[in-house]
């Protein structure tokens, strides 16, 4: 009141108890002058759930506003689990529950309950992983539960809205998405109990429109009305009625009419949405294409620069390979002219060092190493940072272009480097270009990269070109298996390394595995087929037989 205090304390940090938030005194003021008081008891229950309502078990946090119930932080119950069970009583014999759910990530797991005894046991229908799940939950812990089905749907729309329904009667549970029957089973472990929604781990997770029921099935439009709105849309779409015309019709039954737009507008999204991907795809395979094309030439006149360009093109279409080739020109006519690029290997490679590392201020990545950015080269050429492979990419291409000899890549284990010999029987020395271009001997390399001091026979000889091209896109396909990515991102990465070497048989298993989860059998068969036919004579004959094993499920399936 006399102005002594700057800020009162109004919300601490969730996360740490050194962080709080202050509103300034002079906002207060108002509510000073005109105080609008507000029991502690009432405070707590704004943005609550109503307790006559719902009724939680296993914590987590579940608020309500504008009709969305949002769920976050962990349950307390074994992989985070948490309900939170609807009042609403359950229809005897044959009843239906409904909600619409929207996760803020596809590997979160979060739905429908039902036939719940109030405590630990229940059923549980919700997407997880990208796939639609129906689990018994018959205790507390993963040794009393069962997965009934785990199935991937297109209907299923990832980051949006979907609705989910389950019709439970006494002799089966069949389960919807979006209209479209995924599940059936006809486990009858639960039945009674009460209703509600469910989530696991540290999904965050909205709902909304959740319904009980005895019959949710949304009813079809009267043919003749629907077709008659589909006309006035249509109309109005090609400008052939202005909107008032168009919505003065439609008013005379507002419920039919937008469920007729929604239609049409998710038919027109849907068509958008495949347009798109095939768009996407016919870049990648242009990409996949021009890759193998400079990859189909000898050896020495194969231009691994352009290439890795490519690379990074193939997830990204507006990068204009031509101006970062332009670009790395430039560095050359920087270069080509200067005496000590003449004098010889040795004096060249120190010039490159000087060059790169200390008058363009090229470096190893020193925040987040696993970023992509960091492999994709138009970024490293725009940021002057990157990975020990995209850095000596750019060193053994301008070292190549200036006509320096004996320069070449080293993959060695755990690190890539540059590698050069002064003259045919010099001894080889190495340029470790994540650490400004340090010149290192084998044999203070092998100290810092290996447990036994020495390292394994082949790992420093000159690398193909090819080769290099692999080792970044398995730089790129292990950043897109964390787990908060989609399946469906590391797809693409699969395809390109099988493109450029059809003999790899450890992405050949992944891809064979990564289809099956989205269900693309024949994809997953072909592939599975290749591991047969490819299997090496002295293999272990219990791998040979679970490939078959496989296959033979996947026949069936």
């Amino acid at each position: 009141m006399q102005g002594k205090v700057l800020g009162i304390l109004t919300l601490k940090h969730i996360k740490t108890d050194n962080l709080g938030f202050a509103m300034p005194v002079n906002a207060l003021k108002e509510l000073v002058a005109k105080p609008n008081p507000v029991p502690m008891s009432r405070w707590l229950t704004i943005g609550v759930l109503n307790p006559k309502l719902w009724k939680l078990h296993l914590g987590s946090q579940w608020t309500q506003h504008a009709g969305v119930i949002h769920a976050d932080l962990p349950g307390d119950g074994f992989g985070g689990r948490a309900l939170c069970l609807s009042s609403q009583s359950v229809p005897e014999g044959t009843f239906a529950i409904a909600t619409t759910v929207r996760l803020d990530d596809e590997a979160g797991a979060a739905g429908l309950a039902f036939c719940s005894d109030g405590g630990d046991k229940h059923y549980g229908f919700y997407p997880s992983g990208g796939k639609l799940r129906l689990t018994r939950f018959d205790g507390p812990d993963v040794y009393s539960w069962t997965i009934l089905a785990d199935v991937p749907s297109e209907a299923y729309k990832a980051g949006e809205w979907n609705t989910l329904r389950v019709r439970v009667q006494p002799e089966k549970i069949t389960c919807f998405v979006n209209g479209q029957k995924v599940i059936e089973t006809d486990d009858t472990g639960l039945r009674g109990g009460v209703a509600g929604l469910c989530k696991f781990r540290t999904t965050v997770a909205d709902f909304r429109s959740f319904r009980i029921g005895t019959d949710l099935t949304e009813k079809p439009l009267n043919a003749e009305l629907a077709s008659k709105f589909r006309s006035e849309i249509e109309a109005n779409l090609a400008q052939a009625s202005t909107r008032d015309q168009t919505l003065d019709k439609l008013l005379t039954d507002p419920a039919a009419a937008r469920r007729v737009i929604t239609e049409q507008r998710k038919k027109l999204e849907d068509e958008a949405t495949k347009l798109r991907e095939l768009e996407r795809e016919l870049h990648r395979r242009a990409m996949t294409k021009d890759i193998l094309t400079e990859l189909g030439k000898p050896e020495p006149e194969i231009n691994l620069l352009r290439c890795t360009l490519l690379l990074s093109r193939h997830d990204n279409p507006e990068i204009d390979v031509t101006s970062y080739v332009n670009a790395f020109n430039a560095m050359i006519a920087d270069l080509k002219d200067d005496p000590e690029i003449k004098k010889g290997t040795l004096p060249a490679v120190k010039r490159l060092n000087r060059y790169l590392f200390e008058e363009n201020g090229f470096h190893g990545s020193r925040g987040d190493y696993s970023n992509r950015s960091n492999s994709y080269m138009n970024e490293v050429l725009d940021d002057r940072e990157g990975l020990p492979i995209t850095l000596s990419v750019l060193y053994v291409e301008l070292a190549s272009k200036l006509g320096i000899q004996g320069v070449f890549g080293v993959p060695l284990p755990g690190k890539f480097m540059v590698g050069y010999r002064d003259g045919p029987e010099g001894e080889l020395q190495l340029v470790d270009v994540f650490e400004n271009g340090k010149l290192l001997t084998v044999e203070q390399a092998a100290l810092d990269l290996t447990d036994s001091g020495q390292f394994p026979e082949g790992s420093l000889d000159p690398t193909t070109k090819q080769t290099i091209l692999l080792r970044m896109l398995r730089n790129l396909l292990g950043s897109s298996f964390d787990e908060t990515r989609s399946i469906r991102e590391s797809m693409p990465y699969l395809d390109l390394v099988l493109a450029i070497d059809p003999t790899a048989a450890a992405e050949r298993l992944t891809r064979a595995q990564m289809r099956q989860r989205l269900g693309e059998k024949a994809g997953a068969r072909e592939d599975v087929n290749w591991l047969i036919e490819n299997f090496p004579e002295n293999g272990p004959p219990e791998l040979i037989q679970q490939l078959d094993r496989w296959m033979q499920s996947l026949r069936e399936e």
